[in-house]
């Protein structure tokens, strides 16, 4: 058995808005990373994207920013082992 083979995988759905957008994303998706800080901090989740096909810094990026003006954005992951 490779080193490979023994790495640890995990899985993790992505929801914006409510609304499932794991499948829309992973072909996007470089990394997930969520660190637990501090009861005093706040936690910090970062969703890495590549954006080579410019789907990202298109209309779907000025209703993010709009969503979040109106303090209606909301995402969230959850990551499976």
């Amino acid at each position: 058995m490779n080193k490979a083979d023994q790495a640890r995988r995990t899985a993790v759905e992505i929801k914006f808005a409510g609304a499932d957008v794991t499948k829309d994303i992973k072909p996007y998706l470089l990394s997930v990373t969520y660190t637990d800080n501090e009861e005093d901090a706040a936690d910090d989740l970062q969703i890495r994207i590549q954006d080579r096909d410019g789907v990202w810094l298109t209309s779907w990026l000025e209703e993010v920013i709009q969503a979040a003006a109106a303090a209606k954005l909301k995402i969230s992951a959850t990551i499976k082992p």
